[in-house]
This record gives C-alpha cells, structure tokens and sequence, in this order.
C-alpha cells in the first residue's frame, strides 16, 4: 500500500522532559463491561441480572383461569448477521436476534377435590426480536451510523418563585420546615430560646442571670439576687451590656423575677399531671 507525502509526515513525538510514569486508562472500559454483563447472564456467582431478571420479573405468565402457564427456561443470542464494517456499508443496525426458550404447561383442575395436575409441558424456543450489540469501541451502528450514549448529569433547575399578589394561601414557613424533617421542638430552639423557671414562693420565681438578655434593657423591677435576697440594681434603671457582664463577673448568676413578669410568655414544653398523665396546659399557651 502506498502511503502519501503526508501520511509518511504523521509521526508523533514527545518534547516532555519527565517519562510517563501511569498508561493512560481504558476510559471506555465501564461502558463495554456494563452492557457486556447486561447481555451475559451471571452464572458464575448466581445472580440474577441483566437480560436474565427482566425474563423473571416478567415470567411465569399465568392464563386466567389458571389451565396453562408459560415458565421462561434460558436465552440465547444468535450470531450477528453482518459484521461492523458492512452495516456501516449498508446501512443496518449492527444487532442480534435474542431467542427465548419458553416452557408451555397446561394443568388440569378438579374444583371438587381441590387438586391440580399437569396434563403436558412443552418447550419451545421463540424469537424475541433484535438487540443491538456494542462495538469493541464502545458504539453502536444504528442504521450504518456510528453512535455512543454519553453519561450525562442533568442540573436541577433550581426552585421557581412567583408572587400571585395575594390570590392564594401563604405557606407558614413551619410547614416547610417540618417538610424537611423538623419536629416542633426542634423548630422552636431554632428561633427561639427556652429560659427555665423555678417556683421559690407564692409570687416569686427563680431564673438563670444570663448578660446577653439584659442588652439596653430597663428594669420594671428590683433586680434581686436569688441567692442572698439582696436587691443588686433598683426599678426603672437602664442596664447596659457592659454593666450586665460585670455582675455576672461578681457573682449573679440568678435572680428573682414576679408572677406578673410571666404574663405574656409562651411556654415551651406541655404541662401534665404527672400523677393522670393528662395534659394540663397545651403547647404556646400564655400564661
């Protein structure tokens, strides 16, 4: 065969200065093994794959009244017709007839005894229809076209917004949330924080001396410390945050708070009898 001046000129020469230390992958090598396997039943380790489970998923077709059943027994494939190069000569589908040996068996039913008996079982090999086969390559040659299926990922859009100016319902934004796997409790300690309570007297209730609370925050009462009753900061002062950091450097860790200072704020959790069990007070009741 006689080569031209440029196909004499095609030499391909390396100018990197390091050796390759790795060959180059097969990058086709998971393609052909896919389809290879879907085709070729799984004998070796008795798995059901394949062209193999799509046969069983679909067999054993059973008739109506139940006289006859037709049982899948094993598939083969014939030799292609035509190889590569002459599908894409002539245009075809390089392909192979798929052929399925079924079992025909008919039963007979007695409705008195309840008893079924099989009357003949008949084997036959049937054609199923045409299965294109991929090339070395890892194409296929569909209509004397050479093809390949490429593994895409497809971008999720994203979510759509739009304003229907008041036509329909809003979506509480709690619905949302317990959409996405949020009970109620986990809902309110993410907005919201719980502060503890505990009854001392009649009147008076016992809370934790917490800095950040008291930012610019005005007194409607003494501030009195829980521990040793001693009034820290007189009603109707200001207290800043530098202030509130200080008594919680001195010693303040809870103070005393009135039952009317409850008035108005929600509670966190349910309040039961613990001696019935019955639900007192329901969740964000005021008090």
């Amino acid at each position: 065969m006689l080569l031209s001046f440029t196909d004499k000129k095609k030499v391909r020469k390396s100018f990197g200065k390091l050796e390759n230390i790795l060959n180059i992958p097969d990058l086709i090598e998971v393609q052909v093994n896919s389809y290879k396997n879907f085709l070729e039943a799984n004998t070796e380790h008795k798995i059901d794959s394949g062209i193999t489970k799509v046969f069983k998923d679909i067999f054993p077709i059973e008739e109506f009244s139940g006289l006859a059943t037709i049982e899948y027994i094993s598939y083969r494939f014939e030799k292609p017709k035509y190889t590569v190069q002459e599908c894409n000569q002539r245009g075809l589908t390089y392909s192979a007839a798929l052929k399925a040996t079924l079992r025909l068996v008919a039963y007979d039913i007695n409705e008195e005894k309840q008893t079924k008996q099989v009357l003949s079982a008949k084997e036959q090999e049937v054609y199923m229809s045409d299965i294109p086969l991929m090339t070395p390559r890892g194409t296929f040659v569909v209509n004397g076209i050479e093809r390949v299926c490429v593994n895409q990922m497809h971008r999720s859009p994203g979510v759509f917004f739009d304003h229907d100016k008041g036509k329909t319902r809003k979506l509480p934004v709690t619905t949302l949330l317990m959409a996405l796997g949020y009970n109620r409790d986990d809902i309110l300690s993410l907005f919201y924080e719980n502060i503890r309570y505990d009854l001392t007297s009649e009147d008076e209730w016992k809370t934790k001396f917490t800095p950040e609370n008291f930012r610019n925050y005005k007194l409607r009462n003494d501030l009195i410390n829980a521990e040793t009753k001693k009034v820290v900061i007189k009603k109707d002062t200001k207290i800043l945050y530098p202030l509130a950091l200080k008594l919680k450097k001195e010693g303040l860790n809870s103070y005393l708070v009135k039952t009317p200072d409850l008035f108005g704020k929600y509670l966190a959790n349910d309040i039961i009898n613990e001696k019935t069990g019955m639900r007192l007070v329901w969740i964000f009741t005021v008090f």
